[in-house]
């Protein structure tokens, strides 16, 4: 985790909104990391601060941004989904359409080739001689 910074989930942090596995890894990697301990305590302050208005905006931006960004990923996520199931009813609609065109069409030429057929054969004519 040293390499990792988790950025995005510092001001879910500082808001103490993270699900515990979040917060125990940040709090593990903060512990470690002196560039994060700076940025968690501006973060801490900007919001404790009530002189400050913007910066608490930014600490809300950045942290409802990432959830956002998780919402729009999740929504592109069922988009495709979507269009992958569509394409593959498209594709058995097809499929039994094609099914059912070819049967018909041996059919009718099964139906074609027997009445060719009956009309090359000669039929006989039974005479009697009497």
């Amino acid at each position: 985790m040293n390499n990792q910074h988790p950025v995005d989930l510092l001001p879910g942090f500082a808001l103490s909104v993270l699900d515990d596995d979040q917060a125990r890894v940040v709090h593990a990697h903060v512990q470690e990391c002196e560039d994060c301990q700076r940025e968690l305590q501006e973060l801490i302050l900007e919001l404790t601060d009530n002189s400050a208005v913007g910066p608490r905006a930014r600490v809300r931006r950045q942290f409802f941004g990432h959830i956002q960004f998780d919402m729009d990923m999740r929504e592109a996520l069922r988009e495709g989904a979507r269009r992958t199931s569509l394409r593959w009813i498209w594709g058995a609609f097809l499929l039994i359409l094609g099914s059912i065109v070819a049967s018909l069409l041996m059919w009718s030429g099964m139906q074609q080739r027997e009445m060719l057929a009956n009309e090359r054969v000669p039929t006989m004519v039974a005479t009697t001689d009497s």
